[in-house]
């Protein structure tokens, strides 16, 4: 018995000396991990020195918001292994604060590692650039070569500068997809299509293998505007007539003909670039129109990059609300098709978007409400689901203004509908007022196989929706009116949303995708601009000032918002990040996952957006 208790003093004895141990080890560790943090973030802390330029150089694709899990996407920028992605919202913020910012005397634009844009985000980012410019300061832009996206984003500039190797790649626009109609009835596959709206081309794909009529109509109408509107700003950015913009693009291989193969040559002998300079050339440029850099040996002009810019501007704004708060506009983001539940990569996760919504809502100092919406559609639940969300918020008192992104059609427009204010780009693709379904079948290719189904049930649609049954007659006949009353609701929801006579709306519905400008008119839109002009309205609107607008985001933990800043100062090594220190921190804090993400960084899915296969899912019957 003795023995047992002088077993039992030392062993709850040394447990409790190491409970001891591990709570002042973790303390300790946690300690030096917010003192590191606090150190790298007051060590980086940017200062703008004087007569800085603003360096703008958009890496990987321009999106609305962090496509992903924000921490993962912190690790693997750290670690160097993300799918770079760079925000609008940031970009725009960054130029219109430089507009006034005395120690910011011009502008860089930096393209070579843009991959992708969309129209109407291009739009917005020219527009702040336009009031960059009127400000007096100057922007030159350099590449070692421009794809279309990134002329356009050169061209805003007062000068552009090119590698004497590279060319001014512009295209125009087109549509092109695979058709599968043949490919199905070779395969027996039996694809039953219901859709509601003549021009809701998703599904002819599966109808036909080749274009349809109404869709070559529907497609030329938006792209012929679109590229006119490019073509005209691009002319006018360059003091070129637009007929020379098109020479270009028509008679290509007739120009570089008179320049010997040089498309460097070819661009400049247009008008496209005013100059043709190596990397360090157009350095030593800069530095003769911005001054020499301090504290270099090299020759290098003064420069703060965006990221470093904002982080600068986040500092004072932190500092300003810290004394006296002032109300805000909530900035909310729809991007990506719209599913039910946390799709991923390219899907806008629904219950976090409507969380945002009702948090916005209700939160004190949150006076208005932008929604920025960027989707192509999706199913019906999801939409209403936001629709409602939006419908909600306006209850609660706050106004709800939508800012169309480059696609916001089908889904993306009944979301929108019921917003105070609808406001879109003129490049801006929306509309596509239709419904589909997509019910494939596989009973021949099963028969080819000789399999056959056979059995009983209790009703015509017990069973009938097995994918190696032939759909009936009654259940084509349940589905096609269930098509027909959704597209019944879509028609009333706007015509309700919009205070428009539903026969006016099906004259701008039918599944036709109209541009923004053709989308005013029809009275589907309000006004013409990009985000920046639909969060100053709604300033104007609430006596604000636009400045005020804040990016909604769900709040991270203390962990994830660490890592996420820390990444965001400092590029990191793995070693440094996957250290043991590290690790027995995260563990002894559950943050097992996160580790894990440290340890093993998994590769995201590039999502790409074809701006021709615009659809709207009917739930449950298809999924895009």
């Amino acid at each position: 018995m003795i023995k047992k208790l002088f077993v039992g003093f030392w062993v709850g004895l040394w447990n409790s000396l190491n409970f001891i141990r591990r709570l002042l080890l973790n303390a300790a560790l946690l300690f030096i991990l917010v003192a590191i943090g606090f150190g790298v973030w007051e060590g980086f802390q940017p200062q703008v020195p004087q007569n800085a330029v603003l360096t703008i150089a958009p890496y990987g694709d321009l999106v609305e918001q962090w496509d992903g899990d924000p921490v993962e996407a912190a690790i693997g920028e750290a670690l160097g292994e993300s799918n770079p992605q760079t925000r609008l919202f940031d970009l725009v913020r960054a130029i219109n604060a430089a507009v006034s910012d005395d120690n910011i005397s011009g502008i860089v634009l930096q393209t070579d590692d843009m991959w992708g844009a969309g129209p109407a985000q291009l739009q917005d980012l020219a527009a702040a650039l336009e009031q960059f410019r009127n400000s007096g300061k100057p922007i030159y832009a350099y590449g070692s070569r421009f794809s279309q996206g990134q002329y356009y984003l050169a061209a805003q500039a007062n000068q552009i500068f090119m590698d004497p190797y590279g060319e001014v790649l512009i295209e125009g626009f087109s549509t092109y997809r695979n058709y599968y109609a043949e490919a199905a009835e070779k395969l027996k596959a039996s694809v039953n299509v219901f859709r509601v709206g003549e021009y809701k081309s998703a599904v002819e794909p599966w109808l036909r293998n080749d274009m349809s009529p109404s869709a070559r109509e529907a497609n030329a109408a938006w792209m012929n505007t679109l590229w006119g509107s490019w073509r005209e700003t691009l002319a006018d950015r360059r003091q070129v007539k637009p007929a020379r913009i098109e020479s270009y693009v028509q008679d290509f291989n007739s120009l570089l003909n008179a320049s010997e193969g040089d498309s460097a040559l070819t661009a400049q002998a247009v008008g496209l670039i005013d100059g043709l300079a190596t990397p360090n050339e157009f350095v030593e440029l800069m530095v003769d129109k911005f001054g020499q850099a301090e504290d270099v040996d090299w020759a290098d002009y003064q420069q703060v990059d965006s990221y470093s810019y904002l982080a600068q501007l986040d500092l004072q704004q932190f500092q300003q609300d810290a004394v006296q708060p002032q109300p805000s506009i909530a900035v909310v983001v729809v991007q990506g098709a719209l599913m039910e539940g946390a799709q991923g990569t390219g899907y806008a996760n629904i219950a976090v978007v409507e969380d945002q919504l009702w948090q916005a809502a209700h939160d004190d100092s949150v006076a208005g409400i932008v929604v920025r919406v960027d989707s192509p559609g999706g199913t019906v639940t999801a939409a209403e689901t936001l629709r409602r969300a939006i419908v909600a918020a306006k209850a609660k008192g706050k106004p709800v203004y939508v800012s169309m992104g480059t696609v916001a059609a089908s889904g993306g427009y009944w979301l929108s509908a019921s917003a105070d204010e609808i406001w879109a780009q003129p490049d801006t693709l929306t509309g596509s007022i239709g419904i589909y379904g997509i019910v494939p079948t596989f009973e021949r290719c099963l028969a080819e196989l000789g399999i056959y189904t056979d059995g009983v049930g209790t009703s015509p649609f017990a069973g009938a929706f097995r994918v190696d049954r032939a759909l009936s007659d009654p259940v084509r006949e349940s589905i096609q009116l269930y098509i027909d009353n959704g597209y019944q609701r879509f028609i009333q929801t706007v015509a309700d949303a919009r205070d428009m006579a539903p026969e006016v709306v099906e004259k701008a519905a039918s599944g036709r995708v109209w541009i923004g400008t053709t989308a005013q008119e029809l009275g589907l839109v309000d006004q013409l601009g990009g985000l920046q002009d639909t969060v100053e309205a709604l300033a104007k609107s609430l006596d604000l000032n636009d400045d005020d607008a804040q990016l909604y985001e769900p709040a991270l933990g203390f962990v994830d918002e660490l890592i996420v800043q820390l990444s965001g100062n400092i590029q990191l090594p793995a070693n440094v990040l996957a250290s043991p220190l590290l690790a027995q921190w995260l563990v002894s804090l559950g943050e097992v996952s996160l580790l894990s993400q440290l340890v093993t960084k998994t590769a995201q899915q590039d999502y790409r957006l074809s701006l021709s296969d615009i659809g709207f899912a009917w739930s449950p019957l298809t999924l895009r």
